[in-house]
């Protein structure tokens, strides 16, 4: 992958985000989950059906070529595990615990993927840079906070978001961090008693 599409990639990631964010924010009262999920399931489907076309009918889709890693040529899109991580982290987590779940990874990640590759030096696992590690910390930090106001339990869910992110190797992050950092975070708010 050329570093343009790289570049387009992690811009996609965060407008794929922020578009999510944005649109559980707007939606999500108690008359409307239903429906918010319902809008979820429906993209996950799309995205399923649109990775069963490109992998099994050899069927060609622009965006995804441009943005595929290598491995994703004949398996999954890192999209399809985003939407995945977003249904389970929706459905297994309060929706605050959630959203800053989602936050994390939809902003952290880029802001990781170009701070370790324009302006990493220390290598830390396989291709993975301190840099790049801070730079997510940082970002996750941030987004937890905006939307949780307590620092213990934003501080606990960004290191957790950041490990899962530097660890995952051979398992999509877009599914994985959603779902420890949700669970970590849900874990040490009923430890804690956060609201």
């Amino acid at each position: 992958m050329g570093e343009a599409h790289f570049v387009l990639r992690k811009v996609l990631h965060a407008f794929l985000g922020l578009l999510t964010l944005f649109l559980a924010l707007e939606i999500w009262t108690q008359l409307k989950v239903i429906i918010f999920r319902w809008v979820l399931i429906g993209a996950l489907l799309l995205f399923l059906l649109i990775d069963y076309l490109r992998i099994e009918r050899g069927w060609k889709f622009p965006l995804y070529a441009e943005t595929a890693k290598d491995h994703e040529q004949r398996n999954l899109h890192a999209m399809t595990y985003g939407v995945i991580g977003t249904v389970l982290a929706f459905s297994l987590f309060d929706f605050t615990i959630a959203l800053a779940a989602l936050a994390m990874l939809y902003f952290g990640d880029p802001a990781s993927a170009l701070t370790g590759k324009y302006f990493g030096k220390t290598k830390l696992f396989r291709n993975k840079t301190l840099q790049g590690s801070l730079a997510m910390l940082l970002i996750s930090f941030i987004c937890g906070y905006v939307l949780l106001s307590s620092w213990k339990l934003t501080a606990m869910m960004a290191l957790t978001a950041t490990g899962t992110e530097l660890l995952a190797d051979r398992i999509d992050d877009n599914l994985v961090v959603p779902i420890t950092t949700g669970a970590v975070g849900s874990f040490f708010s009923i430890l804690w008693m956060v609201p």
